[in-house]
């Protein structure tokens, strides 16, 4: 699980979205149920991001290129920050 933590005016506002997972098949990723914390000061929401078993073989450890990576792009209803984009490192043998 990754926090994502939404602070600012328009906290309670903003709505997320997962808007695609690469690759697509091996990174399943999913959206908790938002919470108030830090007495309301900090909206959290759970990232959920989960390699099934029986995922095909994949090297995504990092390298030079954006393309050695896993990727998740999250939208957003932010009216400055439309989307969000978390690279990630793994590897399945």
């Amino acid at each position: 699980m990754l926090p994502v933590l939404i602070k600012g005016p328009r906290r309670n506002d903003v709505e997320l979205s997962i808007t695609s997972a690469f690759p697509a098949g091996t990174l399943q990723v999913s959206l908790g149920t938002p919470k108030s914390i830090n007495e309301g000061a900090v909206r959290m929401i759970p990232l959920h991001i989960e390699v099934p078993p029986g995922a095909a073989p994949v090297n995504l450890m990092g390298g030079s290129e954006n393309n050695d990576y896993g990727k998740i792009l999250v939208g957003t209803t932010h009216p400055e920050v439309k989307e969000l984009q978390i690279l990630v490192r793994f590897a399945v043998e």
